[in-house]
């Protein structure tokens, strides 16, 4: 409802939110910004963010450079099949989290499934696609040319940077979709004290929820499951 009374009722919908079930790596790509799409494409870039729901042993993502590098150098490895070699390497787990704004390269690797919301567009330009061919027997295209333009300033970031953009998560705010973290301790104490005076009422349905039988705030308490909490900034429940 918020999203349509933004865009209109007869706008294309903004949004895409997938379900990636990754058996085998994805091709290494790059998406444009919306200025760079609008103006050489027509139409929306894109950004996205990761959820990983689960995946395989060792299994692995790339995103963003490990280090700077030239656009001749990318280029040139774009053309031999080495860039993969400068590419950030994350092994992964279930729970993490992962922003990819526009320009920033990355790939998703085999043994992943991912839920991804991301701007809804198609644009993508593909860097690397390990040798494979399509049903035609051919090789897919490569966007080698426009692919550089927009990953540019990604190319002089060093692995810090890159990690930093990529795990900034608390402040993930694009023009067609925010991330927020919900303190669920505030919002448990609010449910119980409108419970108290006659609001809301807190019920169990079923046998593993947590009591909720008394008034007040003695349980408004959630405490972390350290066992999964994320590498990068500890902010699951």
């Amino acid at each position: 409802e918020l999203v349509s009374r933004r865009h209109g009722p007869d706008a294309p919908f903004p949004l895409l939110v997938k379900l990636i079930d990754a058996r085998l790596p994805l091709s290494v790509q790059v998406h444009p910004d919306d200025a760079y799409a609008a103006r050489v494409e027509h139409g929306p870039g894109k950004t996205e963010m990761w959820l990983v729901l689960d995946h395989e042993p060792g299994a692995f993502l790339y995103a963003g450079f490990n280090r700077s590098l030239t656009r001749e150098e990318a280029e040139r490895r774009i053309g031999d099949g080495t860039l993969t070699e400068t590419l950030r390497r994350i092994e992964v787990k279930r729970g993490d989290r992962f922003f990819i704004p526009a320009g920033t390269i990355h790939a998703i690797g085999g043994g992943i499934l991912i839920a991804e919301v991301q701007q809804s567009s198609d644009l993508t330009y593909r860097v690397f696609d390990y040798g494979r061919t399509g049903p035609d027997g051919r090789h897919r295209p490569l966007h080698v040319g426009k692919a550089l333009d927009v990953m540019q300033r990604g190319m002089g970031a060093a692995n810090l940077r890159q990690e930093v953009i990529s795990h900034n998560i608390a402040n993930v705010n694009t023009p067609n979709f925010k991330k927020s973290n919900v303190v669920f301790e505030d919002l448990l104490a609010k449910e119980l004290d409108l419970n108290a005076e006659g609001g809301l009422k807190i019920v169990r349905t079923h046998d593993r929820h947590m009591p909720v039988s008394f008034r007040g705030r003695a349980m408004a308490k959630i405490e972390l499951d350290k066992s999964s909490s994320m590498r990068y900034d500890n902010n699951n429940v």
